[in-house]
């Protein structure tokens, strides 16, 4: 997969995922006049190539824009005080492990200090935390303002990750492994306000969350030989999801096994082949582990990290599945959704689980829809994950 590609798809399409991928133009494409992808079939264009017609100067394009519309002022020095100050004092501790000492101390301290050295990261910080008040606010006004600066900042950042990925190296990796998992944490912050109406499959979402744990993995391979940077600190908290076979092996589906019955109708009409069957075994692999985790009185705060890191391992051709809306992917996709639903305490999650499994419900008909009890009755769980607190 082409890194760069990444980010050039992730730009032209991330700053307004709330505009739902079946939308013609979305917000932020139509004010950076750039293509939108939203325009082209999803995944039609594998992400690591150029879009056709797409101008190779866009992103240069977006950055002077953006210069223009956000010049350096004294206002602008404030509103960074205070997302830094919102930062330190919410934000870095709404995130799983927060409360382990070491963890919330990397958050809290090694995050301002070292994105300082990296606009990419710094920008990324800067827009969580504006989302952070957006979402929190009480006053509809403050809403509005701290979602454009949500963008503003997100924007920027893009254009400086993209430039550093364009450009990676071992001195770079720990700024870009840190970049990419905010860049995920903010899809995530966006994901729970999509439209559902007319429901269209989550797999724009599914694509670039995926490829964003592309440019993770790759940029992890030289944050693992230094075990003093950050990125490593803080990445090697938690659950090991390392052991690629150990999280996708065949006894971690076996709860679950029976999403992988095909009956003679499935046999006869259902799109089949063996890329196709490992995807689904894969995905219910991990779907699977989760569930393990779970029943083995997991800490909240680790099984929460395997939920968020789903969508970085599921394979590509799952998500060709669900966009093509096949059902069984569906099925699956609700089920992982039940397990997300029981984190809606926390604001950068929210409610798209049970969201998503009533828009999955309503699409799916006789018998898949049947295959849903399950996800149904667990999405009313809620886990009870509250965030340290500082003051």
């Amino acid at each position: 997969m082409s890194l760069s590609g990444y980010l050039t798809t992730l730009t032209q399409a991330l700053t307004d995922l709330q505009c739902n991928e079946v939308h013609p133009v979305c917000g932020g494409c139509q004010r950076h006049g750039v293509q939108c992808v939203y325009t082209s079939p999803t995944l039609k264009t594998p992400i690591g190539h150029e879009v056709k017609n797409a101008s190779k100067n866009a992103p240069e394009k977006v950055a002077n824009k953006l210069a223009v519309e956000y010049p350096e002022s004294a206002q602008r020095r404030l509103l960074e005080l205070r997302l830094l100050t919102q930062w330190v004092t919410k934000s870095a501790f709404t995130f799983p492990g927060s409360d382990e000492k070491d963890y919330r101390e990397g958050m809290l301290l090694g995050v301002p200090k070292s994105a300082l050295e990296s606009p990419a990261w710094l920008n990324i910080v800067l827009a969580f935390s504006a989302i952070h008040i957006a979402k929190t606010s009480s006053s509809p006004t403050e809403q509005r303002e701290f979602m454009d600066v949500f963008h503003k900042y997100l924007d920027l950042g893009l254009q400086e990750h993209r430039r550093d990925v364009d450009n990676l190296c071992r001195e770079k990796a720990n700024a870009v492994c840190m970049t990419s998992s905010l860049v995920r944490n903010c899809m995530q912050a966006m994901f729970q306000d999509r439209d559902l109406v007319p429901y269209s499959p989550p797999a724009q979402y599914l694509h670039m969350s995926n490829g964003s744990g592309d440019v993770f993995k790759t940029a992890w391979d030289w944050v693992s030989e230094d075990k003093t940077c950050l990125a490593w600190r803080l990445g090697t908290t938690g659950p090991d999801l390392s052991d690629l076979k150990e999280l996708f092996g065949e006894k971690k589906r076996k709860g679950f096994s029976h999403l992988l019955h095909r009956s003679p109708a499935d046999l006869k009409f259902e799109p089949w082949d063996s890329e196709t069957q490992s995807a689904y075994e894969l995905t219910l692999s991990f779907i699977g582990g989760i569930q393990i985790a779970v029943d083995d009185g997991e800490r909240p705060e680790h099984t929460f990290r395997r939920i968020i890191a789903f969508p970085m391992f599921i394979p590509k051709r799952f998500i060709e599945l669900v966009d093509e809306r096949q059902p069984r992917a569906l099925v699956f996709l609700a089920h992982y959704f039940s397990f997300l639903s029981r984190l809606r305490g926390i604001w950068w999650v929210g409610d798209a689980g049970r969201r998503e499994i009533g828009a999955i419900q309503e699409a799916l008909e006789s018998p898949w829809v049947e295959q849903l009890d399950w996800p149904l009755k667990k999405m009313e769980e809620v886990w009870n994950i509250r965030p340290w607190e500082y003051f």
